[in-house]
């Protein structure tokens, strides 16, 4: 247990529905982890707080949602993040929308944010809804269709499907391996779906990692 609580600066466009993704995070962290987090919310159109320093949290998130896009202000969120080799993951809320397309909403960010990478694809189910993650370096499925999550093997067909995808993600474990995450280097990019739970265990697994590195 930690003696005091981890600090996660939540920044990003109120379309991303900063405040239940918050209590998510929070919510998943205690129950997988045990501990609770200091999470505090920012706005990416506000301008940033002269009395703020990022240096006092320990890791950040960026959201922003898979239908309304990326606003421009974020990046020097981004930017300040990246001066101070933060820990920082990219968010990509509301995959569950309709009119939400997880791999457009990429190439929006990209045009604004650098340096993240991928490494999942969103599954879906045969009514369109997202349903599971399938993870780009060890090809198993992170199951979300049922309330007990599961991982397991992808099947041949999935393997073709995203082999291109894939590639790219090897090549850029490369230069930045996973485990550089907790210094800043290593950038994710996680889908994520507040209502249907989707993604949360892949958040959880960012903290363990800055929290473990911070018990050494």
């Amino acid at each position: 247990m930690r003696s005091t609580a981890l600090k996660i600066a939540l920044i990003g466009h109120s379309t991303a529905d900063l405040p239940p993704l918050a209590g998510s995070i929070s919510e998943h962290t205690l129950r997988s982890l045990g501990f609770e987090l200091e999470v505090s919310i920012f706005e990416s159109s506000a301008p940033i707080p002269t009395e703020l320093n990022l240096a006092n949290f320990d890791l950040a998130f960026f959201a922003m949602s898979a239908h309304e896009g990326l606003d421009q202000e974020i990046l020097k969120w981004w930017e300040l993040a990246s001066e101070l080799s933060l820990p920082r993951a990219l968010l990509i809320t509301k995959i569950e929308d309709e009119q939400a397309d997880f791999d457009e909403a990429i190439l929006i960010a990209r045009r604004v944010l650098d340096n993240f990478t991928t490494p999942y694809l969103v599954l879906h189910d045969d009514g369109g809804a997202p349903c599971a993650l399938i993870n780009l370096k060890d090809l198993t499925i992170h199951d979300y269709s049922t309330a007990d999550f599961k991982i397991y093997p992808c099947d041949e067909d999935h393997k073709v499907v995203i082999q291109e995808f894939r590639e790219e993600y090897l090549s850029s474990l490369e230069e930045f391996p996973e485990d550089t995450f907790v210094f800043g280097l290593y950038i994710p990019a996680i889908p994520l779906s507040v209502p249907s739970d989707i993604g949360f265990n892949e958040v959880v697994e960012l903290i363990r990692l800055v929290n473990d590195q911070q018990s050494l």
